[in-house]
């Protein structure tokens, strides 16, 4: 269910992101440590330090917000010169 979203997600930031699926029922001593509880389960990680994580995911909206928010705030940093827009900016339209 899950995976396709990520391959698109994965084929579309493929230069600044890499997401990995684990099954969980697979890999018990991982899922202990980041105590999951509900699946899918999706963590954010940056430079092996956990950035965000989404318990109840719902669908691609959710990954997409998280995605723009922390390429938003890489670009802050000063990693990322240009950031494409994943989806258009409405703010302040009077449409």
């Amino acid at each position: 269910m899950i995976s396709p979203v990520l391959e698109h997600f994965q084929s579309e930031w493929h230069d600044y992101i890499r997401l990995i699926d684990i099954n969980a029922d697979e890999n018990l001593k991982l899922a202990n440590f980041y105590r999951l509880t509900t699946l899918p389960t999706l963590m954010f990680f940056d430079h092996g330090h956990l950035y965000q994580r989404l318990d109840t995911f719902r669908g691609k909206d959710d990954l997409r917000m998280v995605l723009d928010a922390f390429m938003r705030s890489r670009e802050m940093e000063g990693y990322i010169a240009n950031l494409t827009p994943i989806y258009p900016y409405t703010r302040g339209r009077s449409d």
